[in-house]
């Protein structure tokens, strides 16, 4: 008797499969299986059976990231190999502004370019409006006697969008309702204390711990999502907490290749006569579509095939961090990025987690293991850290009827609380320090705080070598006021009065002081870029100084500091300076 074929699944083989096998049945020997009513039963069987094994097919198909074609289907499979996809990208540059005839540019010491600022320019005959993330401060300057304002800042192509949102404690993901976001413009906040509170996505999981308060994303069915971790792998919000997101939505890789821009927001003391110019350093680029499936699925591969191996510089670091207990913080980059290039090197710069530097044995024992992990002949360099010290010199008002401390016991808790938040965010790698959020802090260290003043400062602190001329080279990595560049004072062992170094336009003099006027001493001992932060200072001879360390201090241009690649940010209690006294005005 024969059997009924599952070999084929084909629709006319289905049914054929079935007509054979009915033929061979006594009960319906000589049926006319095409002239009858069973012809439409065999065909609902033949489809019901295509149908069954065509969803089989599909379905195994898309379990297999190989195989998979529905876009769901596969970022679901490249999560499980730890791979993000990766969303569209902003097209962006370099603006540099000059504002001139302001309104009341005479008595106006600055312009504020608020976040959310819009320029358009076209491309292809279409429009872009392309927009700032962050708040920029254009700095007075006068040019051919008139005053005029001038000042850098980062344009993102697209929409600075913000979202509000609860944080349920029940559902941990929460859906960013725009699906063409560049996700690394986004910025997290939870209201926490009263106050918005900034989380952030973390660099490594080998430093997040129960408290750390980070977010993670990722593309879900419906677009991107963030969620936060449970308690163990990062901090889980309380249930009800407000989220305040904010990011760019973007068209993506359309609006490269601009360069002519027009400001559309509006400003204050902008008017007909008011001359705006607006200078690209390069032509909008980096604008992408969000990843391909095929990319997806390329890149989910190769990415899994990296563990425990060192390919790309950020796998060195994370073997380093993971590895090494000596390691506190580590940064990996091509050494053919760097100046001058090291080509075949990957270049580490490691925060020990005792000590400034780490030491030679110990960059020796990590190059050795990293060095098996490679792929190639990769070799190991290293970069000490560079240390630049931020001095905060605040004068706080108190209300005496809400003072419930004494002024002293007031100044410690203020210091205590400038002191933390330098631990949270500033000394370490990629530290950033706010002034908005640091005086806020202040005034909200105790109820009787009125107000506070505070001024900031950068300093570089080197050993020099005594009885021998010394060069120095380092950077403060941001931009700095002209004329505020000083030294601690010091002896050459040869001139009896004691020496200092100061600045005038970008030239370093050194000079001492005779009936409170300051002479040239040696002029052009070195120079000082003011947008970059380089300082070089030549044959600088010392027989003594006045501290340990000789100190070299600037005033930042701008009241938010950074740190860049190999430079650390610190701010410690000795260099924190707190005055309390009564608010005479109540």
């Amino acid at each position: 008797m024969q059997k009924i074929r599952i070999g084929k699944l084909d629709f006319q083989d289905i049914k054929d499969s079935l007509k054979n096998y009915l033929s061979q049945q006594t009960e319906f020997t000589d049926y006319n299986f095409e002239g009858s009513n069973m012809s439409q039963l065999l065909n609902i069987l033949a489809y019901n059976a295509h149908y069954d094994a065509l969803a089989a097919n599909f379905l195994a198909n898309e379990v297999f990231l190989d195989t998979a074609t529905k876009r769901s289907s596969v970022i679901s499979r490249a999560k499980e190999l730890g791979y993000n996809s990766r969303s569209r990208r902003a097209s962006s540059t370099q603006l540099n502004i000059k504002i001139a005839n302001l309104i009341n540019a005479d008595t106006t010491s600055s312009v504020l370019l608020p976040k959310g600022t819009r320029f358009t320019t076209k491309v292809n005959d279409e429009s872009f409006v392309f927009t700032t993330k962050e708040g920029v401060i254009l700095d007075k300057q006068i040019e051919l006697g008139a005053p005029i304002f001038v000042g850098t800042v980062t344009v993102y192509e697209g929409i600075l969008t913000q979202n509000l949102s609860t944080y349920d404690g029940i559902d941990n993901t929460i859906t960013i309702p725009n699906t063409d976001v560049d996700t690394t413009t986004i910025k997290v906040e939870l209201y926490e204390d009263s106050q918005w509170v900034e989380w952030t996505q973390p660099q490594s999981f080998m430093s997040v711990t129960s408290t750390s308060k980070v977010y993670m994303i990722q593309e879900g069915f419906n677009g991107y999502e963030i969620y936060f971790g449970d308690g163990v792998l990062g901090k889980k919000p309380p249930a009800n907490t407000p989220i305040r997101m904010t990011y760019i939505v973007t068209s993506g890789d359309t609006a490269n290749g601009a360069s002519v821009f027009s400001l559309t927001s509006e400003l204050n003391g902008v008017n007909s006569n008011t001359i705006i110019t607006l200078t690209p350093n390069s032509p909008t680029a980096g604008g992408l579509l969000e990843e391909s499936v095929e990319s997806v699925k390329l890149n989910a591969k190769n990415s899994y095939g990296t563990q425990n191996r060192a390919v790309v510089a950020d796998d060195y670091a994370d073997l380093a961090q993971q590895n090494f207990e000596q390691v506190k913080e580590v940064l990996a980059w091509d050494g053919s990025t760097t100046t001058p290039p090291r080509f075949g090197k990957v270049v580490l710069c490691v925060k020990p987690t005792s000590g400034a530097v780490l030491s030679s044995v110990n960059k020796k024992i990590i190059s050795d293991f990293l060095i098996r992990k490679g792929v190639g002949n990769i070799k190991i360099d290293f970069i000490d850290p560079e240390y630049i010290n931020i001095e905060v010199d605040t004068t706080l008002k108190y209300s005496v009827s809400d003072l419930q401390l004494s002024p002293y016991e007031l100044e410690y808790v203020v210091k205590d609380a400038i002191t933390n938040y330098a631990g949270d965010s500033i000394n370490k790698f990629r530290g950033v320090f706010r002034y908005s959020n640091l005086v806020s802090l202040i005034d909200s260290a105790d109820y009787s705080i009125s107000s506070n003043e505070t001024i900031v400062t950068l300093n570089k602190e080197v050993r020099p070598n005594l009885y021998a001329p010394n060069n120095f080279v380092f950077t403060y990595s941001n931009q700095i006021l002209k004329g505020t560049f000083k030294s601690t004072k010091f002896n050459d062992g040869i001139l009896a009065n004691k020496l200092f170094l100061m600045d005038v336009n970008g030239k370093i003099h050194s000079y001492y002081s005779i009936n409170g006027k300051n002479v040239i001493y040696h002029a052009n001992v070195g120079t000082i870029n003011y947008i970059t932060g380089d300082v070089v200072l030549n044959n600088i001879l010392m027989s003594n100084v006045d501290d340990m360390k000789f100190k070299l201090s600037v005033k930042p241009a701008t009241l938010d500091i950074y740190s860049s690649q190999n430079i650390i940010l610190t701010l410690v209690q000795s260099n924190i300076k707190v005055k309390a006294i009564k608010d005479t005005i109540q």
